[in-house]
């Protein structure tokens, strides 16, 4: 075999291996789950410097919206948090993250001082490291957290794992479908009331395993980089051993002077009544409602205790305006989804909407469940009666105005997004129909279609141009 076939066999394998190579990276990113790309797109493709940055489990996952943070306090944060994440995992995380953005302050929420390196559900360690990119860092990772070949090999080239997934197969798979406005948040959208067991035990056993070890390493870690640390346990019904792990964080923080929010001091932000989902294996995670409330009360802490700036009037951060509003229209969106009322109910917990609620059945006061979630949207239950049948809530209980025999008067009644009447004698109308006179100019007519049935109606209105955004109709 001559010098020249010989070059030729060599230049066809090598083309060969590259188009084997670049099949094989298309099939990995096919086949993959994509809920990873989804949930940090957002961090990776942004080219300005995120101020905090938050970290750990579902509980921090469910319950941090940045978006919320970036409209009431001007910061710009990012939720890292991941469903099963254990702290190990969160180290790397961390790590990863910090090639990206080096923030002023990071919030890590302490939930879980397991002595196992990672959890035992691979879907969510996928969820985690899918979308990290393939480099030194992703190995030294995957190198510590897991044994074995076959195992390591499932992270570092997931098509091996995800190969028999042809079946499964949809649009989404081939045109990835980004969140934006969201910033790795994921809300709960369920509601139940639920009791709390004691949250931090009252003596304090020590707590030395894999778990604290890498804790130290993530506060280390940011210290080494000038990094603020606040700790968290955002409360959930926690067991003995939890009861002790938040106790013992206390002396984590003591140790390298951090900051640390126990588990009984963040119940202050929240109601056992309504900020709390169904629960899943004995293990209650905040709701959108408890997210509202949870994110406003850490914003608030952050912005007494630590030098993050307000960056709502930085033109480096315009776009932030636009993320808000497209995190609203994702709100908005979830919201019509629901068809629970008692959900409806609490995902409408939100300042940026207006809320009318039209009561045909006044046996709705003997729930407490649904009285429970009425008085959250802000309504000063003593200022209601057994025959209050007609509500108007300006932005989350700024302003509430409750009617008793709506139904039965032809009066206008008045209040500061509108004026409503049941019967009037400027226009014809039904006895189930509405006038909503804005401004004195605006009006909506909002009859009640007599094809659907329902006892209580509730509009929901952009508090800003006061348009009716929903119209949802309920049963008892």
């Amino acid at each position: 075999m001559d010098k020249k076939q010989t070059g030729k066999i060599i230049v066809s394998c090598i083309v060969t291996l590259f188009l084997l190579f670049i099949s094989l990276l298309y099939l990995n990113n096919l086949m993959i789950r994509k809920d990873s790309e989804q949930k940090f797109h957002e961090f990776y493709v942004q080219e300005e410097n995120f101020d905090v940055l938050f970290f750990g489990s579902s509980h921090m996952y469910n319950g941090i919206s940045p978006m919320d943070l970036w409209k009431e306090y001007g910061i710009v944060s990012y939720n890292l948090a991941s469903s099963g994440c254990k702290i190990t995992a969160s180290y790397w995380v961390l790590k990863n993250a910090l090639r990206y953005s080096i923030p002023k302050l990071v919030v890590i929420d302490c939930a879980y001082l397991s002595d196992t390196k990672v959890n035992q559900n691979a879907n969510y360690n996928h969820r985690i490291f899918d979308s990290m990119p393939l480099d030194r860092m992703k190995l030294e990772a995957i190198g510590d957290l897991y044994n074995g070949f076959k195992d390591r090999m499932s992270f570092i080239c997931p098509f091996t794992l995800y190969h028999e997934r042809w079946s499964e197969l949809e649009k989404k798979d081939f045109e990835i479908q980004y969140y934006t406005g969201r910033m790795g948040f994921d809300p709960q959208t369920t509601v139940t009331e639920i009791t709390l067991p004691p949250l931090v035990s009252s003596s304090v056993k020590d707590v030395n395993n894999v778990s604290t070890e890498y804790l130290k390493k993530m506060i280390e870690e940011c210290h080494m980089n000038g990094i603020d640390v606040l700790l968290t346990f955002i409360p959930f019904n926690e067991n003995e051993d939890s009861q002790n792990h938040a106790a013992y964080i206390q002396k984590i923080a003591d140790e390298y002077d951090v900051h640390y929010l126990a588990p009984d001091y963040l119940l202050k932000a929240v109601n056992v009544k309504t900020d709390f989902a169904n629960s899943q294996e004995d293990n209650s995670h905040l709701n959108f409602s408890g997210a509202h409330k949870m994110s406003d009360y850490i914003g608030e802490y952050i912005v007494k205790h630590y030098d993050i700036p307000d960056q709502r009037n930085n033109p480096v951060y315009d776009d932030w305006n636009e993320y808000y509003d497209q995190y609203v229209n994702y709100i908005l969106s979830l919201i019509k989804s629901q068809d629970m009322l008692d959900a409806y109910l609490m995902t409408i917990a939100d300042k940026n909407f207006n809320i009318i609620i039209d009561i045909n059945d006044l046996d709705i006061w003997n729930n407490r469940n649904y009285v429970n979630l009425i008085e959250n949207l802000g309504v000063d239950m003593s200022e209601v009666s057994d025959a209050t049948d007609f509500i108007v809530i300006k932005e989350q209980g700024e302003k509430v105005y409750c009617f008793e025999n709506f139904h039965k008067s032809e009066d206008q009644v008045y209040t500061e997004i509108g004026t409503f009447c049941l019967k009037n004698e400027k226009t014809e109308m039904t006895g189930s129909a509405y006038k909503v006179y804005l401004d004195d100019t605006v009006y909506y007519d909002v009859p009640l279609e007599e094809s659907i049935e329902s006892n209580v109606r509730i509009y929901l209105m952009d508090k800003d141009t006061a348009e009716i955004v929903d119209d949802a109709r309920f049963l008892l």
